[in-house]
């Protein structure tokens, strides 16, 4: 189109003018109409190659606009335009995308020849290219230094110092005289090698290290003086501050944290990361199938949680705090500065560590075990309640006005005590017993981050549920934390009213029967046409209770979020005095079975064994005396188990129709 315009231009002035000055005017404009195109420049600040286009634009005088992006942005601008290296900057000129530094500046060379940026002889062009391509060759080395530490750090340094000597001593040849790199003037060199004068320096600051000493690197250190100089170049480079706090920031996000989200030691450590305001990536492990890193981190123990740095292992949750706080002292230091408040802190957290055992033990034993350790777990709380109180003076938590590490060591009782309870079937801590330690506990739970990272309290993901049965749709619903919701119903002419609720909170996604006729949850003696099912939902599971608006005692646990999508898995082992079947690893809805012979003594007895997160269930699942019954003759035996939400359900037959299931084990 600009060339018919020209054309027809051309041909209009060479016949109604002489004047030629016009002609060679309004030519010149028409071919370069296309380069007054609008510039514009996505980048990323803190970015030398972005900086490199930038300064590149500025020498040569070419108005653009600048459009800062997410660092960690790969959105569809940069996989559409540079799904090669997924990286910015890239220049659009007009509806021209170009990408990759060096190749936008060799771009803007040609097409804006104004202040020249490579040399015009061919022969120094080929050596502007050749130390533009060991830039981009060996330059990768100053921001490795900047990215790692340890072992790959000191390899980078040594990479850097080598890249520096040959700039030095072969670069610089026959340029003496030279300001720049082969001139006067700043070129296409100069940008390549533009990370040593600015970046370079902050990268010394940070790892602490000086790599362009003055007597090492006289040419070097000229020209790098004389580039940061250059008007154009000091007045658009990033904050030297700003560098130094987004390295600070960057450090911990070489961060890993192996843990589980049923075990109490991992909240410590993730408690104390988000005191301490560290990012960090969390890598959830099976405890009933651990990983290879999780063996490979903590071959000792083979425990959770494990916190990995730079790739180095860090084990045992009390540990790994102190490794915290001495890496970071100044971001929310966790441990008394005073020598004499931080012994007693780590005697009360010593304390903790070795008492605390008695609690989890009730929930495994029965009998007089579990009332020994119900008489142990008291008695540790009366010792915390009496003495460890007495260090607060008028401070709210443990040794001082915020959380520090006794609160954290002890932290996990404020969520785990209430399920010890209620699982175990005690009561440790009554309405008006440990003043001191329910008012600790009450503050622990209100710190805003604390209640952050127990999800369910903050209702975050959002809890959405949706009851209906095969007469009434409830609708979805998406309450708000501690609300509560309730409906009415008659039952159907036959009886058979059943009503489902679905749950979902982020990935979790459950659904069971709220109430059957047949008595899920029971009914009212207030009419025969009336049945009220009340249902709480709480971190560990779902509760029900059969009376309007019941107290906490009433609730009765029920069904355990998770087991609908074997997570975490479930995992099982089955054996008699004869024969071991192994352990077995099932899926969602398997089903597992086995034929065995009865000994001489018709005394064939078997037991499995169930793991399921925390869970640990064993239990006999054929007696001769007929705990399933026995099928097929005096020398065999069947017993069809199926695992479902609220419990273990058998039958005597193989592959049984439901109906003849019977609930025999709950959880």
């Amino acid at each position: 189109m600009h060339l018919v315009v020209l054309v027809f231009i051309v041909t209009f002035i060479g016949v109604q003018s002489s004047n030629f000055l016009i002609f060679l005017f309004w030519s010149f404009w028409f071919l370069n109409l296309s380069k007054m195109e609008e510039v514009k420049l996505h980048g990323t600040s803190y970015n030398l190659f972005t900086y490199r286009v930038v300064w590149a634009l500025k020498l040569k005088g070419i108005p653009f606009e600048y459009i800062e992006e997410e660092h960690s942005n790969k959105g569809s601008l940069i996989m559409k335009y540079n799904p090669a290296f997924k990286r910015f900057p890239i220049l659009f000129h007009g509806e021209k995308v170009i990408s990759e530094s060096m190749v936008i500046i060799e771009y803007i060379e040609d097409t804006w020849p104004q202040n020249p940026l490579l040399p015009i002889d061919p022969l120094d062009r080929s050596i502007a290219r050749f130390w533009v391509k060991f830039a981009g060759d060996k330059g990768a080395c100053i921001g490795a230094m900047y990215y790692t530490s340890g072992e790959k750090q000191e390899k980078a340094i040594e990479e850097t110092i080598e890249m520096l000597k040959i700039i030095e001593e072969q670069a610089f040849i026959g340029d003496q005289e030279n300001i720049f790199f082969g001139g006067e003037k700043i070129g296409i060199v100069d940008l390549a090698f533009g990370i040593i004068p600015h970046w370079l320096e902050i990268i010394e600051d940070i790892i602490g290290v000086k790599l362009l000493e003055p007597n090492l690197f006289p040419n070097l250190l000229n020209w790098v003086q004389n580039f940061k100089e250059e008007q154009i170049i000091k007045e658009n480079l990033p904050n030297y501050d700003e560098i130094k706090l987004k390295k600070t920031l960057e450090m911990d996000q070489d961060l890993k944290l192996h843990g589980s989200w049923v075990s109490p030691y991992s909240l410590r450590i993730i408690w104390a990361l988000k005191l301490k305001g560290l990012s960090y990536e969390y890598i959830e492990e099976d405890l009933a199938n651990k990983s290879d890193l999780l063996l490979k981190y903590n071959p000792i123990f083979k425990k959770i949680p494990i916190l990995v740095h730079d790739g180095k292992p860090i084990c045992e949750s009390m540990i790994i705090l102190e490794y915290l706080d001495q890496i970071w002292p100044n971001q929310y230091p966790l441990l008394p500065i005073d020598p004499y408040e931080r012994a007693l802190a780590r005697f009360w957290v010593n304390y903790f560590e070795q008492k605390s055992v008695s609690l989890w033990m009730i929930f495994r034993l029965k009998g007089e075990e579990q009332e020994k350790a119900v008489k142990d777990s008291l008695e540790m709380l009366k010792i915390i309640e009496e003495n460890a109180f007495k260090n607060q003076k008028n401070n709210i938590f443990f040794i001082g006005g915020k959380i520090g590490i006794v609160d954290i060591a002890f932290g996990w009782i404020c969520h785990w005590l209430k399920i010890i309870e209620d699982v175990g079937g005690v009561k440790l801590i009554e309405e008006n017993s440990f003043p001191n330690l329910q008012n600790w506990m009450k503050k622990f739970k209100e710190v805003p981050l604390i209640k952050e990272i127990d999800g369910i309290e903050k209702n975050d993901p959002q809890l959405i549920y949706h009851c209906a049965s095969g007469s009434d749709d409830l609708g979805k619903h998406y309450p708000k934390f501690n609300d509560d919701f309730h409906f009415s119903f008659k039952r159907n002419i036959f009886f058979e009213t059943v009503f489902f609720c679905h749950f979902w909170w982020g990935k979790k996604d459950i659904r069971f029967e709220v109430y059957r006729e047949t008595g899920a949850c029971g009914h009212e003696t207030g009419g025969s046409n009336k049945g009220i099912c009340y249902w709480l939902v709480k971190e560990d599971g779902f509760y029900f209770a059969i009376n309007d608006n019941p107290p906490p005692s009433a609730f009765v646990r029920k069904f355990v979020d998770g087991i609908e999508k074997n997570d975490p898995p479930i995992k099982f082992h089955c054996a008699s005095g004869n024969d071991d079947l192994g352990i077995h690893y099932p899926k969602f809805n398997d089903d597992f079975h086995f034929k065995f012979g009865f000994n001489v003594l018709r005394e064939t007895v078997f037991f499995c064994h169930f793991w399921w997160g925390t869970k640990d269930a064993v239990f006999e699942v054929y007696r001769d005396s007929g705990n399933c019954g026995a099928e097929g003759g005096l020398d065999s035996g069947i017993c069809y188990w199926l695992i479902k939400e609220d419990g273990f359900y058998f039958s005597p037959k193989y592959n049984p129709p439901a109906s003849e299931l019977i609930r025999k084990y709950g959880w």
